[in-house]
């Protein structure tokens, strides 16, 4: 993965208050560098928002994340068991004027950063003011396949949405316009 077209992204290149969705997989390789870390060299990040995990994914599955700081940038933990909290609050859209997404899929349902993503999604759909998503698109690892059942929405849950299937052989900006066109 490389951001070297990312300043260069009319969207990107007019914002002045970004808020950023990821986790550690959002690594330039040809850099050596955090995409967290660029943005802030721009002098643009306001926020992290954190999923499951942690922004650094070192903490175990249903684990609550903690807010915190990240060289002096508010991080915001979308994942707080403690009070069953899995959707983002108003505040963590404040005053942003973009709201950017970088965080992996693994293809299948099962994975919660996917589920944060559709709660941002209908945050920015329900806010007065919507704020323009910049979506860092990424291939699906496990391929086209689809396979499985789609959940019955008596069944679903943050790990699973209601009516996706098992394996749904999306990439992501395909499976996010699934999700808003749902």
């Amino acid at each position: 993965m490389t951001y070297a077209a990312l300043s260069r992204h009319p969207t990107y290149a007019s914002a002045k208050s970004i808020v950023l969705f990821c986790n550690r997989t959002a690594y330039d390789f040809g850099s050596s560098t955090y995409l967290f870390d660029i943005v802030i060299s721009d002098n643009k990040l306001r926020r992290i928002l954190a999923p499951e995990h942690g922004l650094f994914a070192d903490l175990e599955d249903q684990i609550s994340v903690a807010h915190g700081s990240y060289k002096n940038i508010p991080v915001f933990s979308l994942y707080d068991k403690s009070v069953n909290f899995t959707f983002p609050a108003d505040s963590c859209l404040e005053n942003a004027d973009l709201l950017l997404i970088d965080i992996p899929d693994v293809g299948v349902r099962y994975f919660t950063y996917i589920s944060h993503v559709f709660a941002l999604l209908k945050l920015v759909h329900l806010t007065d003011v919507p704020i323009p998503i910049l979506l860092i698109d990424r291939p699906n690892p496990i391929g086209n396949k689809i396979e499985g059942t789609i959940i019955n929405s008596n069944y679903s849950s943050f790990l699973g949405p209601e009516f996706m299937i098992h394996r749904h052989g999306l990439n992501l900006s395909s499976l996010y316009m699934w999700f808003i066109d749902k």
